[in-house]
């Protein structure tokens, strides 16, 4: 059985892409290039939204409406952030397995973590 501790939602005409923890509060948000990363009261990052999420992805607003699974692999240090999404869209009956990878300079110094995040359609 998986262990599913986040959940997304995906606005198809905004082109964002949310991706939330389960059971934590939201304190406050930091804003890097497309990305924003939600904070809850201890500084954890506990969300993350992609702002243009096709362009980032590169897949359509179509498959991004229809992704099944998704998971986020987050390290932080003093000075990155690396972000890596796993995503499976099911498109006709035939699920699709994606990759997306994305490496940031720590500029606004998000408190380091490594941490996995999983949430099922």
């Amino acid at each position: 059985m998986k262990n599913i501790n986040a959940k997304w939602d995906y606005d198809f005409g905004e082109d964002i892409l949310y991706f939330t923890k389960l059971r934590k509060s939201y304190s406050s948000s930091v804003k890097q290039d497309d990305f924003i990363f939600d904070l809850d009261v201890e500084d954890n990052i506990c969300g993350v939204e992609i702002l243009n999420a096709s362009k980032h992805f590169h897949l359509s607003r179509i498959q991004l409406k229809n992704i099944s699974e998704l998971k986020l692999n987050l390290i932080i240090n003093e000075k990155i952030i690396q972000l890596e999404f796993e995503l499976e869209v099911t498109l006709r009956n035939s699920a699709q397995n994606n990759v997306f990878a994305v490496e940031k300079i720590n500029e606004n110094h998000l408190k380091s973590m490594e941490k996995s995040m999983l949430a099922l359609a």
